[in-house]
């Protein structure tokens, strides 16, 4: 969009001027608040204008320059916001829209709030970007919202408390950082190709349980790891702030837990990983073993390591050999490592089938 061929505000003087000349404050005329396609260049009120707006709404390809605000503003008919740029931090919070939303192709290069919005209508808020922050904190979408090709790589999507009464969509998404804790989902939310860098543990949970839902075990995979990542983090962070000494020995156990299921497949999704643990954890253990073994003879160490990996094998199967007192318990550990890393093994080539 051309600035030459746009309607351009230097002041809010200028702008109260073409309100008050333009804008059909009169419910009993018919009009709509039309200031589409403008450029202002200062921070604008919008409170200050008009608190229910009852005309139709469009400020689609608009670029607002300054801070901008349109708190607690009614919006009683549908409301255009799209392809609009909004250089500097904007705050819809608190805002009513009774009617459908468009903010679709919008540009927020600075924070910006949503934060107890009621949408009542539809929100088609497809291929929005943030630069930054952007919060939904406590606002109730009533119906459909489409936030499909969300671009926000740069900062937080808070969505904590938002209560969903339709389905949301925010298929091929791309967020750093989002926060879906205490959310109500009455219907579904659905992200499929979206990619998230960041996530809680009760945020990977929720998005793991939607893919369930829609009988997707795939994706809900890839979930289920993020959601133990986090929990992961979440111990190593505060266990150094137990609450009590059992709670610290129980975060240390969980850690411990964690540690041994990812490096032994990647919390049952890297088969490869899993292979890898079975054998080189039984050739450690079986090195060992042997270093245990008072040797009469030398032995083909390839013809007794694949006996060792079977947990079944018996005690002293390693002929013209005397075990000392500690072989046997080694031998007995190892059954447990070649059982775990079997076991292991098994639960990642069979992932597929977990849920």
């Amino acid at each position: 969009m051309k600035e030459e061929n746009s309607t351009v505000f230097e002041s809010i003087e200028e702008l109260q001027s073409f309100l008050n000349q333009n804008i059909p404050y009169d419910k009993s005329r018919k009009g709509i608040f039309d200031l589409e396609d403008c450029h202002f260049k200062f921070d604008v009120n919008f409170e200050n204008a008009k608190r229910v707006i009852s005309e139709h709404v469009y400020f689609s390809n608009s670029v607002f320059y300054g801070k901008t605000s349109f708190n607690g503003i009614i919006f009683q008919k549908k409301a255009n916001f799209d392809n609009c740029t909004f250089k500097k931090q904007v705050d819809f919070s608190n805002c009513i829209f009774e009617n459908d939303i468009n903010l679709f192709d919008s540009k927020f290069q600075k924070n910006s709030s949503f934060i107890a919005c009621e949408f009542k209508g539809k929100v088609n808020a497809w291929n929005m970007s943030f630069s930054e922050n952007v919060t939904f904190k406590w606002t109730n979408f009533r119906s459909k919202v489409n936030l499909s090709d969300l671009k926000a790589k740069y900062g937080k999507v808070e969505l904590y408390g938002v209560n969903f009464e339709g389905n949301a969509y925010f298929y091929n998404s791309k967020i750093k950082n989002l926060d879906l804790k205490k959310s109500v989902i009455d219907k579904g939310l659905f992200y499929l190709g979206a990619e998230i860098s960041v996530i809680k543990r009760e945020t990977a949970r929720i998005i793991k349980n939607e893919f369930l839902n829609q009988n997707n075990r795939i994706e809900a995979l890839k979930y289920h790891q993020k959601e133990m990542i986090a929990y992961f983090k979440e111990l190593t962070t505060n266990i150094f702030r137990p609450n009590s000494l059992n709670s610290f020995f129980k975060s240390l156990g969980d850690i411990t837990i964690l540690i041994i299921n990812f490096i032994s497949n990647g919390f049952g999704l890297w088969w490869v990983l899993s292979v890898i643990f079975l054998f080189t954890s039984t050739y450690l253990m079986f090195c060992w073993y042997l270093s245990n073994l008072n040797l009469t003879s030398s032995i083909e160490f390839w013809e007794y390591y694949p006996k060792f990996i079977l947990p079944t094998h018996k005690f002293g199967f390693i002929e013209n050999t005397t075990p000392d007192k500690y072989a046997n318990l080694i031998d007995f550990f190892g059954r447990v490592v070649s059982s775990f890393g079997i076991y292991q093994t098994i639960q990642a080539f069979r992932k597929f089938g977990r849920f």
